[in-house]
């Protein structure tokens, strides 16, 4: 009668770890019965004094046999597959030759089998240190103490490089392995054959997993060094195991129809402290490959055709931004094939490759050579009778190189750029030190674009960041995340017991706002049947409404209903924002009674035209309760806040926000927003300029030159148009400021923080001169600079001080920003040369003395 189990240890060159796994195991199957379990170690021809381990075992333990390969094979796998046969068990456990198994392991084991009775037992075993510190308590998280699930979904879930590919975690019926097609497997890629064999030996056959250690799986135990030399037998590149090898395994098991299309996309495997998608990880891998290949410049490290085909192939399944990326990539390796030349990939045609590289990357590559292409040209002229040119080998070169780059101011010439040989071809035509100097100029560029790829996809490995790639179903994002779909609903929140429970390879969702099934049509169909959230977390009330997001659209429930309808109970649905929605709340409000009028309804139409986090930008309570007395009284009056107000009722009189917007001045300076707002088109300057001036980049203060600060720093409008900075005040206040740039040419904040100290004092807690200079100096007279006399623009201008006694401007350099510079007034800036003669007679030890209230140039020495 055949043993019920067998427990296989493939082993290499572990003679130390071997010697404590025997001992455990022999111990424990020595209490069993006899004949109930055998345990069968298949030595690789371990080069150590793994032979004693075995042959002192085997004189305490008669239950044990020793196999061996004919010859030494490079891989574990290989191992296995060699050993399999010689097992007699009924199942069979293999073993990590340094993993250890917890006292009572296999008559555990033995008992879950007879209660289960599954073709494949999956354990879920603890993690250690190679040098056998824990790691992690379990190797993945469940929420239910035992599943029963196909095999492919449980891969996709515990991870294809992860647990399934932990020998230890899998006790596996004998005979559908007997069946199995090893040779296949291996041919495609040794490591991991394993995993892709178990796939096809048990699709359709059940599977049970447990949350049960029962094992210590050993992490680490396998370094860089065995996968160098792994990849010098195996004659692949180094990190073929985790790029070709898998892409190879992935499609031919998607290709015969062992698991489905989306699997690879489905893969999520568990990290150290968190988990990760499977198919980023291969792009990444692949990125590093890419590095290698162009850091070392040696064949045996290129990317074949085949790899890059697969590539493609495989992130069929994945998120766009990883099929776009790979796409990138396989264009990238493309080019790198046509500059290094590889036996297993044959790159483009130079004149293909050239079209795949940035302005940038061709220009660093050509430029050498159309250096030397030139010179050869004009040497060839200077030197020989023009009519024998077209005979000169070296002229005949230069010009057909040109033409091909398309460079001296002609076009490419289409026939030889059609023809042309890779790029590694091209620089051959050229002397090697120009040949070098463009091919690392190249390399070093695409080096640049690999890495660039690889860090753009690291920060979308992690699924519950994927957030931009993941596709949506009536308000839900669709998140495949292993063994299950999950719809998280578009107005929740993830708290920290959501995260908590995804990371579980089987997660139980949350109400309506969390979504768990076992695939897509599953969960389309709970999608189908849940009521518009009543209770969202970003749900509003506005108007006797209850505003949310629901199945993609944004509605407006009256607070009386718990869900939304078809719209005839007075339930509104629009697709759109948040603001579009409020402003159909409030048109049918005002449809049902004309004579509408609240509070609500006028927070309602500021709100239409403001978003709150644009406002909060330019809005300073303090400032704006300061600057106009009346509003406190008011805001009593009204029982609300000062931002309230404003939208209510300041807006509208015409009233600042704070310092950084002067609604009276942008009236002012831009004539047409004042016709817009007399007309209706725009409610206030500030609605203007934050729904058009700023994008046009209209200076929303008279103390910040908007213009003159993007023209003196270019940078500028490089960070506008990428969507760093909204506008240049932006800009300033977030950038330039800090760098200590002036935000109008008069303005000098070196000057005013050394000028004045309770300025240096606040700039020292974080404000800037110019918010220092808005908030108090420009009150308490303070000068902005040397460049600027007070006392001089008044004494040459005396009407200048009527329009400041009216109260019509605050100031001498108000009048003169504002008004007199375009009336071409005089007397106001400070000739250099003046300032220095003034300096001197003041102060001849060159030391800066006190200025007074109105600074250096205020007209006061």
């Amino acid at each position: 009668m055949p043993p019920r189990l067998t427990i296989l240890v493939p082993t290499y060159g572990r003679a130390e770890f071997l010697r404590g796994l025997l001992a455990r195991l022999g111990t424990q199957i020595a209490r069993l019965p006899a004949g109930t379990v055998e345990l069968l170690v298949s030595d690789n021809h371990s080069a150590d004094h793994t032979p004693m381990v075995l042959a002192a075992a085997g004189r305490s333990f008669p239950f044990l046999r020793v196999v061996s390969p004919p010859r030494h094979v490079p891989s574990a796998e290989e191992n296995l597959a060699f050993a399999l046969p010689y097992c007699r068990g009924e199942h069979v456990w293999p073993f990590g030759d340094d993993d250890e198994p917890e006292d009572g392991a296999i008559a555990r084991v033995l008992d879950l089998l007879a209660a289960h009775r599954p073709d494949v037992l999956v354990l879920n075993p603890r993690l250690i240190a190679a040098d056998g510190a824990p790691i992690r308590d379990r190797a993945v998280k469940m929420r239910q103490p035992v599943l029963d699930w196909p095999f492919d979904r449980l891969v996709a879930a515990i991870g294809f490089k992860g647990l399934a590919a932990c020998f230890t975690a899998m006790v596996m019926a004998r005979a559908p392995l007997d069946a199995a097609d090893w040779a296949g497997h291996l041919k495609r890629s040794p490591i991991y054959a394993h995993v892709a064999l178990f796939l096809d030996a048990f699709r359709d056959r059940r599977c049970v997993m447990v949350d049960e250690p029962l094992v210590s799986a050993r992490q680490g135990g396998t370094g860089m060094e065995e996968f160098r030399r792994f990849a010098a037998v195996a004659e692949v590149p180094l990190l073929h195991p985790w790029v070709g090898g898998l892409l190879r395994h992935l499609h031919a098991l998607t290709v015969r129809g062992i698991v489905p299309p989306d699997f690879p996309g489905r893969v999520v495997e568990p990290e150290a402290d968190r988990r990760v998608r499977l198919l980023p990880y291969i792009l990444i891998k692949a990125c590093e490959q890419l590095c290698l290949w162009l850091d070392g410049r040696q064949p045996s490290q290129s990317l074949s055709a085949e790899d890059v085909d697969l590539l493609g192939t495989v992130l069929a399944s994945g998120i766009g931004v990883e099929r776009e990326t790979g796409r990138r990539l396989c264009e990238t390796a493309s080019v790198v094939a046509s500059l290094l030349p590889s036996p297993v990939h044959p790159g483009l045609p130079a004149a293909h490759a050239l079209e795949l590289l940035t302005a940038d990357e061709r220009a660093a590559f050509e430029a050498p050579l159309a250096g030397w292409a030139r010179d050869r040209i004009a040497a060839a002229v200077a030197a020989q009778d023009p009519r024998s040119l077209t005979r000169t080998v070296d002229y005949r070169a230069a010009v057909s190189l040109l033409d091909i780059l398309g460079g001296n101011g002609r076009n490419a010439a289409p026939g030889k750029a059609e023809t042309a040989s890779t790029l590694a071809g091209l620089l051959a035509t050229v002397p090697p030190a120009v040949a070098a100097m463009a091919a690392d100029a190249l390399a070093a560029a695409l080096r640049r674009r690999t890495e660039g790829l690889a860090a753009g996809i690291e920060a979308r490995i992690d699924p519950a960041l994927q957030a931009d790639g993941r596709s949506t179903r009536d308000g839900y994002e669709i998140l495949p995340l292993g063994g299950v779909v999950v719809g998280i609903r578009g107005d929740h929140v993830l708290t920290a017991s959501d995260i908590d429970d995804l990371d579980c390879i089987d997660p139980a969702g949350c109400g309506s706002a969390i979504l768990v099934a076992d695939g897509e049509a599953a969960l389309y169909r709970q999608i189908g049947e849940q009521p518009a959230p009543a209770d969202a977390p970003d749900a509003e009330l506005f108007l006797g409404y209850r505003l949310s997001l629901w199945r993609g659209r944004h509605v407006a429930v009256p607070v009386d209903r718990g869900t939304a309808g078809d719209g005839n109970d007075g339930s509104l649905s629009i697709v759109g924002d948040r603001t579009r929605l409020r402003a159909a709340v409030l048109a049918a409000r005002r449809a049902a009674d004309p004579a509408f009028t609240s509070m609500e309804d006028a927070r309602a139409r500021i709100a239409a035209a403001y978003r709150p986090e644009e406002l909060l930008g330019v809005f300073d309570a303090e400032w704006y309760c300061a600057a106009n007395p009346g509003v406190e009284p008011r805001m009593r009056q009204l029982g609300c806040d000062a931002l309230t107000h404003f939208c209510v009722e300041g807006s509208a009189s015409g009233l600042s926000p704070g310092i950084w917007f002067d609604e009276s001045w942008y009236r002012t300076a831009h004539p047409l927003v004042a016709r817009g707002i007399a007309e209706g088109a725009w409610d206030s300057g500030l609605h203007h300029w934050l729904g058009l001036g700023r994008a046009l980049g209209l200076s929303p203060i008279l103390w910040f030159d908007a213009d003159g600060y993007c023209a003196a720093h270019p940078e500028v409008m490089t960070a506008l148009s990428s969507g760093q900075a909204a506008s240049p005040l932006d800009h300033y206040r977030t950038v330039g400021a800090a760098r200590g740039w002036r935000p109008f040419d008069l303005f000098d904040p070196g000057w005013y923080v050394e000028t004045y100290p309770d300025a240096a004092a606040a700039v020292a807690l974080g404000q800037s001169p110019l918010e220092h200079f808005l908030r108090h100096g420009r009150a308490a007279g303070y000068g902005v600079g040397p460049d600027f006399d007070d006392g001089l623009y008044l004494a040459t201008n005396p009407d200048v001080a009527e329009a400041i006694a009216r109260g019509v401007v605050v100031g001498a350099l108000q009048h003169w920003l504002q008004f007199g510079r375009q009336e071409g007034r005089r007397g106001g800036r400070v000739p250099r040369l003046a300032r220095l003669r003034r300096r001197a007679a003041t102060n001849p030890s060159g030391n800066r003395s006190d200025p007074g209230p109105h600074g250096a140039g205020a007209g006061r020495t």
